[in-house]
């Protein structure tokens, strides 16, 4: 017996036997084929959307653990919605780099959703705010209902201190973060973690690792190559299996892989004409 699968507007995909009785079988997932030909069931896939918050879109940040389920917000950059979320977007060269059109980011559908979030973050904040309790609760709500824990992070493609603009400490959730913003670091609440990007600058470098060797905060860099041992001082700690970066041990260095445009190789290799080591920080979403 042969399966044939298609993908139903619900956010399924549906399957049926062929012409052997008409069986509708309904996946979570795509089915997964194995060397033998056979298909099995993927593990089960959890997925919410809401206003502003989505949980499942995100193929990193799906990669939780048994114990987490993670949701994100993403924004979008100030060359699209007119107004800026990382403050360092320039001196970083983010913007060559940025993961805003990685995966589901190519949907058009996706990219205007991302604008309107932002433009009504900036524009009318109480409203945004008011959206973003309702999301914040009932995902919490939905992972208490699967047994888990809820983890958000609120800056997938953007660098904002949302410490500064809601009160987070009043959810049972774990927040976190990556962030460029030194001046953000040692000031947060108890359930809001994060975990510095650094970039290679003449300047700012020095004074990124200075002050997280101060706070002792963890930092992240994406390596092009070989990934060392130990990285400033710290030990180095693998960071693709999965985004839960609030349990990552501490103090550590983040090494991350090249994802999205900096994977092309004539950018890796304009990137490490400017560099002193091999590796480039970038967006996380």
């Amino acid at each position: 017996m042969t399966y044939g699968f298609r993908y139903h507007s619900s956010g399924a995909y549906v399957g049926n036997l062929d012409s052997q009785g008409g069986i509708i079988v309904i996946l979570p997932s795509p089915p997964l084929k194995t060397p033998t030909g056979e298909y099995t069931m993927p593990n089960k896939q959890y997925r919410k959307i809401g206003h502003l918050l989505a949980l499942g879109t995100n193929t990193k940040l799906a990669k939780g653990t048994q114990d987490y389920l993670i949701a994100g917000l993403s924004l979008a950059p100030s060359n699209l919605s007119g107004y800026r979320v990382c403050t360092h977007e320039k001196v970083a060269s983010c913007v060559e780099t940025c993961l805003y059109y990685a995966g589901r980011g190519t949907m058009k559908s996706v990219q205007n959703a991302r604008i309107r979030k932002t433009r009504l973050l900036m524009e009318n904040r109480p409203e945004f705010l008011r959206l973003l309790d309702l999301d914040l609760r009932s995902m919490l709500k939905y992972a208490n209902k699967h047994q888990r824990k809820l983890a958000v992070r609120l800056n997938v493609l953007s660098d904002l201190p949302w410490e500064r603009i809601f009160d987070m400490s009043k959810y049972d959730i774990q927040f976190y973060d990556y962030t460029k913003r030194t001046e953000r670091l040692g000031q947060m609440p108890s359930n809001y973690h994060l975990t510095l990007s650094v970039f290679e600058h003449k300047y700012l470098y020095p004074k990124a690792i200075l002050k997280a060797h101060e706070t002792n905060t963890n930092i992240a860099a994406v390596f092009d190559g070989h990934i060392p041992k130990t990285f400033e001082g710290l030990p180095t700690f693998l960071g693709d299996d999965d985004d839960l970066r609030f349990l990552d041990p501490n103090p550590c260095c983040v090494a991350l892989k090249a994802k999205g445009r900096l994977r092309n190789e004539t950018i890796l290799s304009q990137m490490k004409s400017k560099l002193s080591f091999n590796s480039k920080e970038l967006s996380h979403g």
